[in-house]
């Protein structure tokens, strides 16, 4: 009698078949902290093993950090950089946007996987974006302002008159500069010009025209008293945000 043998081996260790892509949103000048699930679960599509191994490290495969970083332990990350998920789902894995660029912006990397049994990357690509939205803008504060005019002659703005010296005096919570004023109604009695022609309603006039002189006020003939020349404006901040006064 003869005998036959037959000899198995251990299954060969796959890696990942799968990985998947995420992108997170931030506030301007925020940041955000990865888990284990952004590799995993919360990605599309979900992370997977042939023999449901689970995932081991990641090995960053390209990296465009635009106005702000990808980090581990507060240090930017590289290409071809190995991080254990470990250290990701102890929180050590962020993104902090540096707050340079007001627009909004995207920042990603893309990586492979490793699994805890075979220690290999996959071949299979996943990306992480980070998607910053743009800086809220928030409308400048202006004020109320007097002028006296003597009968019969003209009155030439200065930017001052409506910034400065009203009350309150304009600020900006970003520190933007005032950048156009829009008048919202017209005085009953004179007459607004810019730049020698009467003004209309809801015109636009830069600042630099003001600071140029090219708007002016004339006076009512045969009309005198307190506010005979009041009208209504609003002011753009240098980001475009408008706020509402009354002169």
């Amino acid at each position: 009698m003869a005998l036959f043998t037959i000899t198995t081996t251990a299954p060969v260790a796959a890696t990942p078949n799968q990985v998947g892509s995420i992108t997170i949103t931030l506030p301007h000048a925020g940041s955000f902290t990865f888990s284990e699930n952004d590799f995993t679960t919360n990605c599309a599509p979900v992370y997977s093993h042939p023999q449901g191994h689970a995932i081991s490290k990641i090995k960053i495969d390209t990296l465009t950090n635009v106005a702000g970083s990808f980090q581990l332990t507060g240090t930017d990350i590289i290409v071809g950089q190995e991080i254990d998920v470990t250290d990701i789902a102890s929180g050590l894995l962020t993104f902090v946007d540096d707050s340079s660029d007001a627009t909004a912006h995207t920042s990603n990397f893309t990586y492979f996987a490793s699994d805890v049994v075979s220690n290999s990357f996959g071949s299979v690509i996943g990306t992480i974006s980070a998607s910053v939205l743009a800086e809220a803008n928030t409308p400048p504060v202006i004020g109320d302002n007097t002028a006296t005019l003597f009968y019969g002659l003209t009155l030439t703005f200065t930017a001052a008159m409506f910034t400065t010296d009203t009350t309150p005096a304009y600020s900006d919570a970003e520190g933007n500069t005032p950048d156009k004023l829009k008048l919202t109604s017209l005085p009953t009695n004179g007459t607004i010009k810019y730049k020698g022609k009467p003004a209309l309603l809801n015109a636009e006039i830069d600042f630099a025209d003001i600071t140029s002189g090219f708007l002016t006020f004339v006076g009512p003939t045969g009309f005198t008293g307190f506010g005979s020349g009041s009208f209504n404006f609003e002011i753009a901040d240098s980001a475009g945000s408008y706020s509402n006064e009354i002169v």
